[in-house]
């Protein structure tokens, strides 16, 4: 059982609002994740967890312009913060800007070298510019810490297949499906 313990400085209600936000994110409330993170940020406007959780939360409303505004956010507060960089790679991505995404990722990698989501995003930026062969060596990587990472495949499999490589884009094919 969870104990309640104040932190030093934070009033409870701002305890529970930050205790109830991952909750409502994890079940995809992102409505009402919205307005507890808001709530947060009225109390704590530099919080960077919230900034990124804001900006994650407009992403999957599909509010992609005030989600890139509030990952950038997140990034100036928490520079070295791998999860806020992968984030704005992927707003990146989703706004067609693969460049500036490629390099939010490399970032993250940066940071944190294990970390398979950024691999995923770097790998299909690279896959959507037609870098046919770092994007290869990405899904390799990121396949060797997450071997059942269904979008590794199917990059790992489309690279495989625009560099001809007909058996092991098969394989890799029979792998995400």
């Amino acid at each position: 059982m969870a104990k309640n313990r104040l932190v030093r400085g934070t009033s409870p209600e701002l305890q529970r609002l930050r205790a109830h936000a991952p909750q409502l994110l994890i079940s995809k409330r992102y409505d009402l994740a919205e307005s507890r993170i808001r709530q947060i940020l009225a109390i704590e406007p530099r919080d960077a967890p919230a900034n990124r959780q804001l900006s994650n939360c407009l992403f999957c409303l599909r509010r992609i312009d005030e989600a890139l505004e509030q990952a950038r956010v997140a990034v100036a507060l928490d520079p070295v913060s791998h999860k806020a960089l992968t984030l704005l790679g992927a707003i990146y991505s989703e706004k067609g800007q693969h460049d500036e995404a490629m390099v939010a990722f490399e970032q993250a990698l940066q940071i944190k070298a294990d970390y398979a989501i950024a691999m995923f995003g770097l790998a299909n930026s690279l896959a959507l510019r037609s870098k046919w062969e770092p994007a290869l060596e990405w899904t390799e990587k990121g396949l060797a810490i997450q071997p059942d990472h269904i979008g590794m495949w199917r990059i790992r499999g489309q690279t495989l297949a625009a560099l001809k490589r007909k058996e092991e884009a098969l394989a890799a094919m029979a792998q995400f499906l």
